[in-house]
């Protein structure tokens, strides 16, 4: 009986395990993975990490470099673009960066703005947005000074007074055109109101012993009046030139002869 009952127990066993092969089943596992937002990481702005400073270009355009680290946990790729706006009256922002590999989950994103040399002096921002694929935004936000920059030009090379009888005074007027040099013109090429200051170095001979002072010459700025010529720098504190895309005033000179025909070189100075 004992033999009979083990026989009928590993028979029946043999079936359960026959059974459960036969019915068995699978389950496949699956999860579903979220979009994650990229973040800004670095912003460098004309090749300098932190605490920019941007020096003006006197009478024409500075560029400015921006240099835009950004990463994303989905991969580099997902990155589609970096976007940074500028504060202020920078005329070309917003501004698209080109993207590159950095590492397999951030990009350097680079790009340019342009700054005119009449923009004011202070404080901008830069605001730079990354966006991925998923539409998923970061951004980050670092400052620059953009410096003070004071400068102005004279369109004139020579003041000439041409040919002058004794004891003639001439006078050449100035206009507010940059266009013609033969009449004297100053433009403010920086971006803040300024004065100006005048000399003139030399004196006026006629080859030989005699010679005429420079004093013999004056100056005037817009209308404000005639004022000799010195060696010394002289300031026009009234002038009050203002900041702009083309902010200018003439410049008039007389001459009084009192020997005879003579030729002078002027300086202009800052």
């Amino acid at each position: 009986m004992k033999k009979i009952v083990v026989l009928i127990a590993i028979i029946s066993l043999i079936s359960v395990i026959y059974v459960l092969a036969d019915a068995s089943d699978s389950a496949e596992m699956s999860v579903s993975v979220g979009n994650s937002a990229p973040t800004v990481d670095n912003i460098i702005i004309d090749s300098q990490d932190t605490g920019a400073t941007v020096s003006p270009n006197p009478g024409t355009t500075k560029s400015v470099s921006l240099s835009v680290e950004a990463s994303d946990a989905n991969g580099w790729d997902d990155i589609s673009t970096v976007i940074c706006t500028i504060t202020g009256s920078v005329g070309d922002s917003p501004v698209t960066l080109s993207k590159s590999y950095l590492d397999t989950d951030s990009v350097t994103a680079t790009g340019s703005f342009d700054m005119d040399f009449y923009d004011a002096s202070g404080t901008y921002t830069v605001y730079c947005e990354a966006t991925d694929d998923g539409a998923a935004t970061g951004n980050r936000q670092e400052n620059f000074t953009y410096q003070t920059e004071i400068a102005l030009i004279l369109d004139s090379a020579t003041i000439a007074f041409g040919s002058m009888s004794p004891d003639e005074t001439d006078t050449v007027t100035g206009d507010t055109s940059m266009a013609t040099t033969d009449a004297a013109t100053i433009q403010n090429y920086g971006n803040v109101q300024i004065d100006a200051q005048i000399s003139a170095s030399g004196h006026l001979s006629d080859g030989g012993t005699e010679t005429i002072t420079i004093d013999n010459a004056e100056y005037q700025f817009t209308a404000l009046g005639f004022n000799d010529l010195s060696t010394t720098v002289q300031t026009e504190a009234d002038l009050d030139l203002t900041a702009g895309s083309s902010s200018t005033t003439n410049v008039d000179f007389s001459f009084y002869m009192y020997h005879q025909e003579q030729q002078t070189q002027l300086t202009v100075q800052q």
